[in-house]
């Protein structure tokens, strides 16, 4: 392909560090152009641009909130309220962070992210009162994972208290962004 000049300034395909030879931007910005070969038009040579490429293929972080206080009383897994998201088919890293309070001395509360109603075991977490502490103070505690989520499945994070006692939770957020498989 012959971009200008003479061939000398030619890329070639069956040339190896042309490429390598060309002066580096220190600091590219969108308007910036690259070159690529266009999958869907039979690979034919096109142009991009840096906020082009970026705009379909790094997303930004979503994050959904809650302040609203929740409880629960359930000694097995159960949806935390406005803690959900169906994201999309991808492959993405997932962060929840609350804060909770036990209401039990000997209390274990668990919290885990879901997918589509299994869960992910590596996400799963718990905090346990020790002492009968986490029965008087509040903990900030959190949990993330990288999960591979089909086109409509629901990521949702899940609780418990382990002696069917109240658990407390107030602030929550869980946020995720996309990444390369």
């Amino acid at each position: 392909m012959k971009l200008s000049g003479p061939d000398g300034k030619a890329i070639h395909d069956d040339t190896d560090g042309e490429i390598n030879a060309l002066t580096l931007k220190a600091t590219p910005v969108g308007a910036d152009l690259v070159i690529i070969e266009d999958s869907a038009a039979s690979f034919a040579k096109k142009k991009a641009t840096l906020t082009a490429i970026s705009a379909a293929h790094l997303h930004g972080v979503t994050e959904v909130t809650q302040t609203t206080a929740t409880s629960t009383t359930s000694s097995t897994y159960v949806a935390v309220d406005s803690m959900s998201a169906t994201p999309g088919a991808g492959t993405y890293m997932f962060h929840f962070s609350c804060t909770i309070k036990g209401n039990a001395q000997d209390q274990d509360i668990h919290f885990a992210l879901f997918v589509d109603g299994t869960i992910e075991q590596k996400t799963d977490r718990h905090a346990h009162s020790m002492s009968g502490h986490i029965h008087s103070t509040q903990y900030s505690v959190m949990t993330m994972g990288k999960l591979v989520v089909g086109a409509a499945e629901v990521v949702d994070v899940r609780w418990f208290s382990s002696t069917g006692d109240t658990a407390n939770m107030s602030e929550r957020s869980l946020c995720y962004w996309e990444v390369i498989a």
